[in-house]
């Protein structure tokens, strides 16, 4: 399907390629591609300053990559100062980024690496899950969902009653592997579904997975939307922006592109230190709120069934794979991420916003 098909992309703006094509095994090299990956994340995630930081950032990656060459704070230092130099400098991020690289196109080079190190098609989610409370009924679509991606459509499906989509032409900004807007667009029928995102390497996955009608992926910046005012019913965004430079830029995007009365559905993860500036930003544009959820325990709950179920899931998949997949999975998303909300590091929040 082509762009034009669901939306037209405004006047005078590119739909092609915006992240940088690099050779990444060139790029972080003497790394590995999972070296690479511990890499990459610790410049993402907390990013810091002084040599000591980077005999930090070596025991890190070690620690995480135990069948890999031991590596050390001088090869550490050299490696971000090749990537660093191929992401270029930010000019005018704010909050956690002010002192930092185009966090963008770092993300972007992430997420390539992980395309190449996870390149399986049943991989098609990456955000954290919600499950339900006691309290709360769960659909038979959902419950026959795949197990190991059930947790993460969940997420979806829970956002998009809010909208709800059935019927709206949609954008979805920040669709990672489209395993999420696949799923809507089968069970929540929208008109049309365009979903984007910034890395490359995953709208061509998007592209050659979820080849389905009425869902278009293109690529485009979160921060400077492609399309013209007024453009969709509906604008998605889950698990994403956290990695926005400029989040402020992206809520008056998003509110550019919708139509009166339309809606925006909102849900991420967020420093519980930092939680103010959200709100704020979510509403400066003139956005109304009309519902507001702290889901943490959902979530928390998710990742806690992605684990007990994790050991059955992991002998499904070919010996060679397993070590590699527990490592990052069983690891680096069931524990060490499980540990930001336990630990009150991050909250995760749901909003439903309304352009009036």
């Amino acid at each position: 399907m082509t762009t034009s098909g669901v939306v037209p992309i405004a006047a005078g703006a590119s739909s092609t390629s915006l992240s940088p094509r690099l050779n990444i095994a060139a790029l972080i090299a003497p790394f590995d591609l999972e070296q690479g990956l511990h890499f990459l994340d610790s410049l993402t995630w907390f990013p810091s300053e002084g040599d000591r930081a980077w005999s930090d950032v070596a025991m890190y990656v070690n620690a995480r990559c135990p069948e890999s060459a031991s590596t050390n704070a001088v090869q550490c230092r050299r490696v971000a100062d090749r990537v660093l130099a191929n992401v270029s400098a930010s000019s005018d991020s704010t909050g956690r980024w002010a002192t930092m690289v185009d966090a963008k196109r770092l993300y972007s080079l992430k997420y390539s690496l992980k395309i190449a190190l996870f390149p399986e098609e049943w991989f098609t989610c990456m955000n954290m899950g919600y499950a339900p409370l006691n309290s709360e009924g769960s659909s038979s679509a959902l419950d026959a969902a795949p197990e190991l991606g059930r947790q993460s459509v969940r997420l979806y499906d829970f956002v998009a009653q809010q909208g709800p989509i059935s019927g709206r032409n949609v954008l979805e900004v920040g669709c990672g592997r489209g395993g999420g807007a696949a799923w809507l667009v089968q069970h929540h029928r929208p008109t049309s579904y365009l979903a984007t995102d910034w890395c490359d390497a995953n709208i061509e996955f998007c592209r050659r997975v979820h080849p389905m009608r009425r869902l278009a992926f293109v690529p485009a910046d979160a921060e400077q939307l492609p399309f013209d005012n007024a453009s969709f019913d509906v604008v998605l965004n889950i698990e994403s922006a956290h990695c926005y430079p400029r989040f402020d830029r992206f809520v008056k995007e998003a509110y550019r592109v919708l139509r009166p009365g339309g809606r925006f559905l909102f849900a991420d993860e967020w420093w519980t230190d930092r939680v103010n500036e959200m709100w704020t930003a979510l509403t400066a544009p003139g956005f109304e709120i009309v519902a507001s959820n702290d889901i943490t325990t959902n979530v928390i709950a998710a990742l806690e069934l992605q684990r007990r179920i994790w050991p059955d899931v992991i002998y499904r998949l070919p010996p060679e794979r397993r070590k590699l997949w527990e490592r990052f999975f069983g690891g680096r998303v069931c524990i060490d991420s499980l540990l930001s909300y336990t630990g009150d590091r991050f909250r995760f929040l749901n909003a439903t916003l309304s352009k009036e």
